[in-house]
């Protein structure tokens, strides 16, 4: 049925693609101007002043909505593959939960900055983002800087930097309904409405979406049992925007995002809804930007907080003991960012700022079917101040050299476990109030990039990154699916000691090529260890305990290369590629159970190489995307190691009369089977079809 329904769904795509009509041909805009925008845009997110990338000594990378659109990406994460180094981990497609990215050898969500307009996103509970909050539909472009960037950006941008840049509306009204249907009973709409005032530019900006789907199993069909369940998808969001000039030379914008998903987890035994995760998330901010006679100055106010509500139920294969939990966590960030920018003169164009953040959990977990109950909390307060300068010499040689002082607190930590069972693994009674700590961080970085001529540059960086503890790992002893974790409040940040080298060559203005070696050496490495000890839970096995420690020193090396290349007016190629070696140098930690020095770390892939190709012409587009993972160690002590694998994904669509685009997305064209870090699969082939109107 499933194979039925897709190709009678891609052949009536084809006969409304290859069928003559007079679709205007405005209905795809400005695409030559996109796609040479593409080759060397002008970003800000490297040293928050405009540059164009192929000028910066950063790796710095921008992919526009024109590209972005002509791909099959159902979610704005999902085009961060075609990105150098960076390993997107969105096993289940659609279905996920969210979405893992890391960059440079290095694991973990928590170790690249994501910020939207620029506000953060990462959480302070975890580091992760919640991907799923941000709108495809109002998303201008996506920029993106790898390598460490915390001497602006401070915590969090240890890795990399990806600012999301959402659409300002340019007309009274504009806007967009997409309807769409897939495999596994997918059934989505969303749309966009927007317009622009004469009256002080003022514009608004919002964006409605829902989706649903049945979902499909997760769990091989070996090891598939009568609980085995579909990984369910309900999913709402709202995104709002609004904003405009309150006087000449000053403009403000505004947003709130609200977000309501639940999904299943791939289990159910007796209730109707299995087990599942289920977030609340909603996000704020308001900046302002304002020019004065010595530069500009932009200020902005960020809040962001999530409800999450997980249950799970399992029962054991003798069937005699079933199990019932749920744990609600609410999470609280707030901040505020302060910079100015002044104008140019004899010592350069100085940029120094300002940062304050604070965030906070609360979690309770509760076991319905035994009498644990567990209550867990705690807080962090960080504060920020960096100082950049920017001088060219000579108009061949631009030197950038900053530096940020990072202050931060942790404080209020409490773990209380009441009437604790064999189901949580406490042995009795704790009511723990954890030491308030405090760690300091300074974090440098110079560039230094040189034009060899008009077609060839190159460029050198030295840069320091820190990552403070999340409060999940300062605070909560929980169960995790690798076994049993136990808080570590003396976690101390981690710090990555980084240099790169690299030529660009130019060979004309539409071909661009970038080669990139970096080497990393980390301190102070905070990494999930295996203590040796177990704890019995009641399941069928025990569940081994782990820690979240700072293990010692780590290398990271490697090199990348991209590609851009515009082809005639209607062809873009995007090409990348990158291999890195991560290895545990010096290990220390205490509490581990096996030594773990010159061991490979976890969960990143040996090698990545990605490709992309948009051809749009009149009322037709073409995109076809590559993605190569490469081999990943998935346990501490490399014994386990995922395979490599390969998957092709197409996007194709059409404008016919009346300004309505169908289209069809069919990811992992050659049903490549693989598997994630706890062996779950993923969809494989997948067709999702739609009509947009836009107006």
């Amino acid at each position: 049925m499933r194979n039925r329904s897709s190709s009678l769904l891609f052949f009536l795509f084809f006969l409304f693609f290859v069928q003559n009509t007079d679709a205007q041909e405005n209905s795809i805009s400005d695409t030559t101007v996109g796609f040479r925008a593409a080759i060397n845009p002008v970003t800000i997110v490297s040293t928050q002043t405009a540059h164009q990338a192929d000028s910066l000594p950063f790796t710095t990378t921008t992919i526009n909505k024109v590209e972005q659109r002509a791909y099959s990406v159902r979610s704005s994460d999902e085009v961060l593959r075609l990105i150098p180094g960076t390993y997107v981990d969105r096993t289940w497609g659609v279905f996920s939960k969210n979405s893992g990215i890391s960059m440079r050898g290095l694991d973990g969500n928590n170790r690249v900055l994501i910020l939207l307009d620029g506000a953060p996103l990462n959480k302070s509970s975890y580091g992760m983002v919640t991907w799923n909050m941000v709108s495809p539909d109002q998303v201008e472009s996506v920029d993106v800087v790898v390598g460490p960037s915390s001497s602006v950006y401070g915590n969090n941008a240890m890795t990399g930097v990806v600012s999301i840049n959402t659409i300002k509306p340019k007309r009274p009204l504009e806007g967009s309904v997409n309807l769409s249907v897939g495999e596994y009973g997918i059934l989505g709409i969303s749309g966009r409405m927007a317009g622009r005032s004469k009256v002080h530019g003022l514009y608004w900006d919002i964006a409605p979406s829902y989706q649903e789907g049945d979902g499909y199993f997760i769990d091989s069909k070996e090891l598939r049992d009568s609980t085995s369940a579909k990984v369910y998808i309900v999913e709402k969001r709202v995104n709002l925007r609004m904003g405009g000039d309150v006087k000449p030379g000053i403009t403000i914008h505004g947003a709130y995002t609200i977000y309501e998903d639940k999904r299943g987890a791939g289990k159910k035994v007796y209730l109707n809804d299995g087990s599942y995760d289920s977030y609340f998330d909603q996000s704020a901010q308001v900046s302002i930007n304002a020019k004065h006679e010595k530069g500009t100055l932009t200020s902005r106010v960020y809040l962001q907080s999530e409800s999450y509500d997980k249950q799970s139920e399992s029962i054991n294969k003798a069937g005699d003991t079933y199990k019932l939990s749920y744990t609600h966590q609410v999470s609280h960030d707030a901040g505020l960012w302060v910079a100015s920018t002044f104008n140019k003169s004899w010592y350069g164009q100085v940029t120094t700022g300002l940062e304050l953040r604070y965030g906070r959990i609360d979690a309770h977990d509760i076991y319905r079917t035994s009498t644990d109950d567990i209550v867990r909390s705690g807080n962090m307060v960080t504060v920020g101040a960096f100082l950049q300068d920017e001088i060219l010499f000579a108009s061949h040689t631009l030197l950038t050299g900053g530096i940020r002082v990072d202050a931060a607190e942790f404080y209020n930590g409490k773990l209380t476990v009441i009437d604790p069972t064999k189901a949580t693994g406490f042995s009795s009674n704790s009511n723990q109030s954890f030491s308030s700590t405090q760690w300091y961080a300074i974090s440098p970085r110079v560039g230094v990039k040189q034009f060899i001529s008009d077609k060839i540059s190159l460029h050198a960086a030295l840069s320091s990154g820190f990552m403070p503890a999340k409060l999940d790992d300062l605070c909560s002893s929980r169960k995790i699916t690798k076994g049993f974790k136990i808080a570590n409040p003396n976690l101390k940040p981690e710090t990555l000691n980084s240099a790169e080298v690299g030529i660009t060559m130019n060979p004309n203005k539409d071909l661009s090529i970038n080669v990139t070696g970096y080497y990393s050496y980390g301190v102070n490495f905070q990494y999930f260890v295996a203590t040796g000890d177990s704890v019995d839970t009641g399941g069928t096995d025990r569940k081994p305990i782990l820690m979240r420690d700072n293990v010692g020193e780590v290398e990271i090396k490697g090199v990348e290369l991209s590609i851009q290349w515009q082809l005639l007016n209607h062809l873009l190629v995007r090409a990348s590629g990158s291999s890195s070696s991560s290895k545990i140098m010096k290990f220390s930690s205490a509490i581990a159970a096996a030594n773990l020095k010159g061991m490979a770390i976890t969960e990143v892939p040996d090698y990545l190489a990605s490709a992309g190709v948009v051809y749009i012409r009149k009322n037709s587009s073409v995109g076809l995307t590559f993605s190569h993972v490469g081999r990943q160690w998935i346990d501490d002590v490399n014994t386990q190691r995922l395979s490599d694998y390969q998957t092709f994904d197409l996007h194709l669509e059409h404008t016919m009369k009346g300004g309505i685009h169908v289209w069809v997305d069919i990811q992992n064209i050659f049903d490549q089977l693989y598997v994630d870090k706890k062996g779950m699969n993923c969809p494989g082939r997948f067709f999702m079809g739609g009509l947009r109107y836009e107006f």
